[in-house]
């Protein structure tokens, strides 16, 4: 995941500058693992001074994410203490090893779907191509097969008519390389 997905998923906002809150999509992995922790983070930010009990309102928005601020955004929110505690080296460390492995299994998920894509792309040209050989190879023969008579220029640019044998080996020959274009 990018830099600009991360700031998508997890934006700060208030009307004051006290005023925090975080966004977490239930469809991210990362969140759904480091969110409570990061809920914590904040509860911190915004009370450094007091380690405690902090009072943070849990909202839905538009689009059902879970909403963590500590100001109440709407007269329905609900309030929830969290109990704040500093948390250990050993965990931080922990907590971006895992962010770091699931950047990781993001990024080449993100590289394999680009790869998969540009190959169907090329393997879609490719049908093109072979349906636009065939097409124009088919209306080649066709117009070989029924014509009745077919000529060549020689060096003058008179028309030298071709005799019934060149003609069938034409025929053929327009035959041949229809079924190659055309063929498996």
């Amino acid at each position: 995941m990018d830099t600009e997905k991360a700031r998508a998923l997890i934006s700060r906002c208030g009307q004051s500058r006290r005023a925090t809150c975080i966004r977490m999509s239930t469809e991210t992995p990362i969140l759904r693992l480091v969110g409570p922790i990061i809920v914590v983070a904040i509860a911190m930010g915004a009370s450094a001074a007091s380690w405690g009990d902090t009072q943070v309102y849990k909202t839905l928005d538009a689009q059902g994410n879970v909403v963590y601020s500590d100001k109440a955004p709407t007269s329905n929110a609900q309030k929830t203490n969290v109990q704040v505690h500093q948390p250990k080296a050993a965990d931080l460390a922990r907590m971006e090893q895992q962010k770091a492995a699931l950047q990781a299994v993001d990024d080449q998920r993100v590289s394999e779907a680009i790869a998969d894509k540009a190959n169907q792309a090329q393997k879609q040209k490719q049908v093109g191509d072979k349906q636009a050989r065939c097409q124009q190879a088919r209306n080649y023969f066709l117009n070989v097969k029924d014509a009745n008579r077919l000529f060549q220029r020689d060096a003058q640019g008179n028309r030298v008519y071709l005799p019934d044998d060149q003609l069938d080996a034409k025929r053929a020959e327009a035959r041949k390389a229809m079924d190659a274009a055309c063929g498996p």
